[in-house]
C-alpha cells in the first residue's frame, strides 16, 4: 500500500496560529501565505517606497516603525516566544534584502540580511514586531528572488 501526503504551512487568522502576519506599506500576503513586495511597480506617484540614489527601496519608516511598516508579525500564543529570521538563496549576486524588526516602542529587536540572521527576537503574548524592509537593487535586473525563513527559536 502506498500513501502520500502534501503539507503546506500558511498564515491564517486563527488565534491558535503562532504568528499572525499583517501586510502594510508596499507589501501583501498572497493566498499561499507568501510575502509579496509589490510596491516597486507603483513607485511613480504611488508613494509605496522611497528610492535612494544607490538603488535602495525602503518600505516603512525606522523613525516610526509601529505606524509605517512593510509588515508586522504578532505572537498569537498565550506565552512569550523567541523567533529567528533568515534570508536564504538571495539572487542575483549583488542584490540584498534587509529586514529590520522593531517592537511597539520603536526599539530595534533584530535585523536580518543575506549575510546575517536575526536570532532570538522575543515577542510576549499578543505583542507585535514591525518590519522595515530595504530592497537593495545595485544590479541590473528586474527580479530579485530569495527565501525568508521565520522559525521559533
Amino acid at each position: 500500500m502506498n500513501r502520500s501526503a502534501n503539507v503546506s504551512v500558511v498564515t491564517d487568522d486563527d488565534a491558535n496560529a503562532a504568528l499572525l502576519f499583517d501586510a502594510q506599506l508596499g507589501t501583501s500576503i498572497n493566498a499561499d501565505g507568501q510575502l509579496v513586495v509589490d510596491g516597486l511597480s507603483n513607485l511613480n506617484g504611488g508613494g509605496d517606497a522611497y528610492a535612494t540614489p544607490d538603488g535602495t527601496f525602503v518600505f516603512g519608516d525606522s523613525a516610526s516603525p509601529s505606524t509605517t511598516y512593510a509588515f508586522s508579525m504578532t505572537n498569537q500564543l498565550a506565552s512569550s516566544r523567541a523567533f529567528d529570521v533568515a534570508i536564504n538563496n538571495l539572487a542575483p549576486s549583488g542584490a540584498d534584502l534587509v529586514m529590520t524588526f522593531y517592537d511597539g516602542t520603536g526599539s530595534q529587536i533584530g535585523q536580518a540580511d543575506s549575510a546575517t540572521d536575526a536570532t532570538g527576537m522575543t515577542l510576549s503574548a499578543g505583542s507585535a514586531a514591525y518590519c522595515v524592509l530595504e530592497v537593495v537593487t545595485d544590479v541590473d535586473t528586474t527580479a530579485i528572488t530569495g527565501d525568508i525563513v521565520i522559525s521559533a527559536a
